[in-house]
């Protein structure tokens, strides 16, 4: 079983001034195998209500505080959708 949670939310313009929103969400799934959890993030860029990018990374961590941080930081930093795999590669590789 799948859930997708929003957990924060940031706004930025583009080099078109045009204002963007951003969306972070932490996805758990339930693994029945293993009988655990594991946590990934999905990220939403919309411009005007539409969403334009979507970036989703799976089974990141089995710990969601370290899920919560990497999503604290992209937000603190406005990290859209087209970035969002790479940066999330460079903080857990």
């Amino acid at each position: 079983m799948t859930s997708y949670k929003l957990k924060r939310s940031s706004r930025l313009a583009d080099e078109e001034k045009n204002i963007l929103d951003i969306d972070y969400f932490i996805i758990e799934e339930f693994k029945i195998r293993t009988n655990s959890k594991s946590y990934g993030i999905k990220v939403e860029t919309k411009n005007k209500g539409q969403i334009t990018d979507t970036c989703t990374v799976n089974d990141l961590t089995a710990n969601l505080d370290e899920a919560m941080y990497i999503i604290s930081k992209m937000a603190d930093n406005n990290v859209s959708a087209i970035a969002a795999k790479d940066v999330i590669e460079d903080m857990v590789y």
